[in-house]
């Protein structure tokens, strides 16, 4: 009796940590995707992306259901995200943009 209680034990600690392991890999294609479209979208290669690039999102309707399958998000949301995202640039500008690490993360 011992010995199937450790293998159940064993069983359940090993499926925990393939879940774990399948959890992790799932965020890193998340992030590689979402790279990939942050890529695409920050038109001026600065790093970050102004409103416009962001709302570029949904100009194109397989991008758009990408990020809605990645986030859970929709356009109705888009403002909101954007409100919660993004920061003020540095320089006289004062544009509100989001970083890369911020929309990837």
């Amino acid at each position: 009796a011992v010995v199937s209680e450790n293998m159940a034990q064993v069983t359940t600690e090993h499926e925990k940590e393939l879940l774990a392991e399948s959890e992790e890999f799932k965020r890193q294609q998340i992030r590689i995707k979402l790279t990939k479209m942050f890529d695409h979208l920050d038109i001026d290669k600065s790093d970050t992306m102004t409103k416009d690039e962001f709302l570029n999102i949904w100009e194109d309707e397989s991008r758009a259901q990408e990020f809605e399958e990645l986030t859970g998000r929709t356009i109705a949301d888009a403002h909101e995200i954007f409100e919660a995202l993004s920061t003020i640039e540095d320089g006289p500008s004062k544009v509100l943009s989001i970083e890369r690490h911020a929309f990837i993360e």
